[in-house]
């Protein structure tokens, strides 16, 4: 099934999350895509009670991967779970590229998220310079292989992958249909070597970067695209649905 995940980033009060939620529920009536909301920490609660019994699913924007201790300023996988939270997104390239996540912390993040019962958005992407320098699908192998180290495959019905080149985020630029559509079959291909072909075929992969409601239509076109993670046009309703349609066919 497909998805279309919104990141809030760090926008939205409690209240304007509520409002947010109160004015798409109404508005999104699609069987077909699985909506996601990840607002911050502060609002998880007060946007899993008013998105419950409504198809909108609410998400975290990290998880630590520790039970519990002296990390100041991090959230439990148990924490998520106590506000309703039912996935996170883990490895997203603001948190990599400022240090908060290195690969071997993202595989832990996963690792605990999964065994709490918590799904998860795994964030990967090549920056510019590597983009430039040809080595996108070294960097693309060796961020899959290493977050799903010590992942068994019935697992991976809990995983989505969003891949996100960090070149793209947040700039306006949205790399070409072929970029996508390369980068997203070499994925798979990495999956099927860690696990098998039914398991590259069947795992989400979504794509992130720049998404917006003018070139969502597009985005949803290229094959093996199972959705999209929105950051700045999902602050919009009317914006958010529009790509929410783009996928809804």
């Amino acid at each position: 099934m497909k998805a279309v995940i919104a990141n809030f980033k760090m926008n939205k009060t409690t209240k304007e999350v509520e409002g947010y939620i109160d004015e798409i529920i109404p508005q999104v009536k699609t069987k077909k895509v699985n909506i996601g909301i990840c607002p911050s920490y502060v609002a998880l609660g007060a946007a899993c009670k008013k998105a419950k019994g409504s198809n909108i699913i609410v998400g975290a924007q990290n998880v630590n991967e520790n039970d519990k201790g002296s990390f100041t300023g991090e959230v439990s996988a148990d924490m998520l779970l106590d506000t309703g939270a039912k996935f996170t997104l883990v490895g997203h390239s603001e948190r990599r590229s400022r240090g908060y996540e290195t690969e071997s912390s993202i595989n832990k993040k996963m690792l605990k998220a999964l065994s709490r019962g918590l799904g998860v958005v795994l964030c990967i992407g090549e920056n510019r310079a590597e983009r430039d320098e040809n080595i996108t699908q070294e960097i693309l192998q060796a961020q899959v292989s290493s977050a799903l180290l010590g992942v068994y495959k019935n697992e991976l019905k809990s995983i989505t992958i969003a891949y996100e080149p960090v070149w793209a985020i947040g700039t306006g630029v949205v790399a070409s249909n072929g970029q996508i559509e390369d980068a997203i079959e070499f994925i798979r291909g990495v999956v099927a070597t860690l696990y098998d072909e039914e398991a590259a075929e069947t795992i989400g992969i979504l794509y992130g970067g720049s998404v917006t409601e003018n070139n969502a239509d597009g985005i949803a076109k290229i094959k093996g695209v199972n959705g999209a993670l929105v950051g700045g046009d999902s602050l919009i309703v009317s914006k958010f649905i529009k790509i929410i349609s783009a996928f809804d066919k």
